[in-house]
């Protein structure tokens, strides 16, 4: 049985705790799937230059990066928020 993850963000800029937390994802999983969502009140980075950091960095594991380019713009945790987010 293959496992897969999933790991949803914006990486605004991929840093050492994503890369912890992708790299602890495929320790367990036999692949992990990676949706970067576009955010362009949080980042003038484009969605691409991100996408690419984490393909770049991971080309030779089994990741799958997905460019989501109407996600959403707010964050938190809040029951208002998971409304507008389901």
């Amino acid at each position: 049985m293959n496992k897969t993850g999933l790991y949803l963000g914006k990486f605004t800029i991929f840093h050492a705790g994503h890369q912890l937390i992708l790299d602890t994802a495929l320790s367990e999983m036999d692949r992990v799937v990676v949706l970067i969502y576009d955010a362009p009140s949080s980042t003038s980075i484009p969605l691409d230059v991100r996408a690419r950091w984490i393909e770049r960095i991971y080309s030779d594991k089994p990741v799958q990066v997905i460019r989501g380019w109407a996600g959403p713009e707010d964050a938190g945790y809040s029951d208002e928020l998971k409304k507008i987010q389901i």
